[in-house]
């Protein structure tokens, strides 16, 4: 947002007159068409505030921040009971990262409504950016009575730092990432571990909470405001955003009429494909694949999302099929591969899965961890002990909470008779204390190697056993 529309969102509640206007000399026809036609009908009924309304938010979600703030204004005014328009004028204050200005607005919202849990947990939120703690906790508290558990709890969790009060903050936040597994929440418990002086624990939760998923919440009324979005690409980013926080019901909602208005861009059908899948709508999903498949044929995100679909299907054929497609069309990926190396390694083809998972390493996978743990238990599996054991200290050093690679980490040490660097690996599993029965079976296999060392006298009398 620009300084000047910030300095206007300070400005006072105008009384209510016309409608303001916004430039619109470079912009698209559909966005001019759009704000005429809203503008319009602002104009032809001047006391009507859900005009001045829609209007308002065409402004706000097409970047005309200053105007959508007025406008705003101007609806509450005309309508003083609708809880909508100060609700969503002080979200939009809030945007601009004036909190102090942004809370009186939203108190009078809640005064309308105080049960709408969104506004609650905003009012706690910017009360924590302002420092104002106690506050804070009273609003999060207020929407834990409403229902929103982790969010609330997060948001007390954050105040409860903010005061210090760091044994408090430990006994909300243990539960809450039982509970979520969320990475903010992890990342609340490694600074609460830091002040308390832990930090081993520390290390473990800011590697649990290295994800960059924000701590969001539903929001049914903001979610009205798409609708007025002019442009393709601003509701197509609209749409992944919402996929990315897995609201595939309203990622739906947005691409649909886009698509019945036939429109033919790849990503349409894509996202469109992905939400349909991920809603657990198989059929329709497909059929959309297939209508953008035949408008862009070589595009290999179509092929992607064919894998994804017949491997939640159990349909391991088909989708090794449309991987292979995918990687020939576009080799510098790395999602195909992840998947390839997985159904390579259920069918015990180890060789070809270990060189899917170096392939999906070349291009830059994000969760490298992972694709080292995989190829430490393909190296195991045909009892390539140093190979594997490279592997899974990758894994680890990359994330110092990964159980499964130290208990592995643990085991193939032992094979090649390093029992004292074993037991540390397997301690520092025992640590994180999340796999008991795997972490257990790996300390018997130490015990038993170590015994059959110390009764024979030498190594070769040990016996080897495959890591998985």
């Amino acid at each position: 947002m620009s300084s000047a529309g910030a300095l206007l969102l300070l400005a006072c509640t105008p009384e209510v007159g016309v409608a303001p206007t916004v430039p619109l000399d470079t912009a698209s026809p559909e966005l001019v068409n759009l704000i005429e036609d809203l503008a319009e009908s602002a104009r032809s009924l001047p006391d009507s505030a859900d005009m001045r309304g829609r209007l308002a938010m065409a402004y706000e979600v097409n970047d005309f921040y200053a105007e959508a703030a007025e406008t705003y204004a101007q609806a509450q005014l005309l309508a003083p009971d609708d809880f909508r328009w100060p609700y969503f004028r002080a979200v939009l204050v809030a945007e601009s990262g004036d909190f102090e200005s942004a809370l009186p607005i939203l108190d009078t919202a809640l005064g309308l409504d105080a049960e709408y849990v969104p506004a609650w947990l905003y009012r706690g939120t910017w009360l924590n950016a302002l420092g104002r703690y106690a506050e804070a906790r009273d609003a999060f508290g207020h929407a834990r009575d409403l229902g929103a558990t982790s969010n609330a709890d997060a948001g007390i969790a954050r105040a409860l730092i903010g005061e210090r009060r760091f044994d408090e903050a430990l006994d909300l936040l243990l539960p809450l990432v039982d509970s979520t597994k969320h990475p903010q929440a992890y990342r609340l418990l490694g600074r609460t571990y830091q002040a308390l002086t832990r930090p081993d624990d520390a290390r473990i939760a800011m590697a649990r909470g290295k994800g960059t998923l924000p701590m969001t919440w539903r929001d049914p009324l903001q979610h009205q405001k798409w609708r007025y979005e002019a442009s393709l690409g601003r509701r197509l980013i609209h749409a992944e955003r919402l996929l990315d926080a897995e609201r595939y019901g309203e990622a739906v909602d947005v691409l649909a009429p886009i698509r019945a208005q036939g429109v033919k861009e790849d990503a349409v059908f894509i996202n469109l494909a992905l939400a349909y899948a991920r809603s657990g709508d198989i059929e329709t999903a497909l059929r959309v694949a297939r209508e953008g498949l035949a408008v862009s044929p070589d595009n290999f995100r179509f092929q992607n999302v064919f894998a994804g679909v017949y491997q939640s299907e159990g349909d391991d054929s088909r989708a090794m099929e449309h991987l292979r497609r995918s990687v020939e069309l576009h080799p510098a990926q790395v999602w195909p591969y992840e998947r390839m190396a997985q159904l390579l390694m259920d069918a015990e083809k180890y060789e070809e899965a270990l060189a899917a998972v170096d392939e999906a390493l070349r291009y830059g996978a994000e969760d490298q961890e992972r694709l080292y743990y995989t190829a430490g238990l393909l190296e195991g599996v045909r009892e390539r002990w140093p190979e594997a054991i490279d592997r899974f200290e990758q894994a680890t050093a990359l994330d110092a909470s990964y159980t499964m690679a130290y208990i592995y980490l643990g085991r193939c040490l032992a094979e090649v008779g390093r029992f004292g660097e074993a037991r540390e690996a397997l301690a520092w599993a025992k640590r994180l204390d999340t796999h008991p029965d795997e972490l257990a079976s790996a300390e018997r296999r130490l015990t038993d190697l170590r015994s059959a060392l110390v009764g024979d006298g030498s190594e070769a009398s040990v016996a080897p056993e495959g890591v998985p």
